[in-house]
């Protein structure tokens, strides 16, 4: 795999206290990743509005859905990528800057054994 894509995927429920961080923190990536999705986990009208502002605000997409918790917003995300990788992120938390370099620095070359 010569140049392995990334998404960065963050289920997000009622976080806007949080999120600007976390997306800000994933905007600054040495190695942006090719994609970047918010999950809305069913999240209540005013903080789906909020993310809305944010997301046009720095550029992300949201993908939204019922809520079903954490794990099935992160499948719903997977199910909406096209790139190779993954990385997760919770809205709470947040990348220090060479979180993806450093992710793939780790992937060998035609490792048959990497999947």
């Amino acid at each position: 795999m010569n140049n392995p894509t990334v998404c960065v995927i963050i289920p997000y429920y009622n976080g806007s206290k949080y999120i600007e961080r976390s997306a800000n923190s994933v905007l600054a990536q040495t190695i942006a990743p090719n994609e970047f999705l918010v999950v809305d986990d069913g999240s209540s009208i005013e903080e789906s509005e909020k993310l809305k502002y944010i997301s046009e605000k720095l550029g992300f997409k949201v993908l939204r859905k019922e809520n079903g918790g954490q794990g099935s917003a992160r499948n719903f995300g997977v199910e909406n990528t096209t790139s190779d990788f993954i990385s997760f992120l919770d809205q709470d938390d947040f990348y220090l800057k060479n979180h993806i370099e450093i992710l793939l620095s780790g992937i060998e070359k035609n490792d048959p054994h990497f999947g």
